[in-house]
């Protein structure tokens, strides 16, 4: 079974071996997981693991409702998850 884990990714600003920096290949490696959470449900979690505290705390702040702010987060997963087999780089 293929691992759903992208490659290691170094931090650094650095430029690497062929010019790209630490953010170009983090974008990378984001829209390789999202282009699998297409067919795959571990690869999707992983997308839902790395951005779900990051939403949640972003609405919250916005509607100072925990409450709220769960519901908004759910449903911005779900949609997100309709939406995938119209998502483009």
């Amino acid at each position: 079974m293929e691992s759903e884990r992208p490659a290691e990714i170094s931090l650094s600003r650095d430029e690497g071996p062929l010019g790209e920096t630490a953010e170009t290949k983090i974008a990378a490696a984001e829209a390789e997981l999202v282009a699998r959470a297409r067919t795959s449900p571990e690869a999707f979690g992983r997308l839902y693991e790395a951005h779900y505290s990051r939403i949640l705390n972003y609405i919250y702040r916005r509607t100072l409702s925990a409450e709220t702010a769960e519901e908004l987060t759910s449903n911005t997963f779900f949609k997100a998850l309709r939406s995938l087999g119209t998502y483009r780089k």
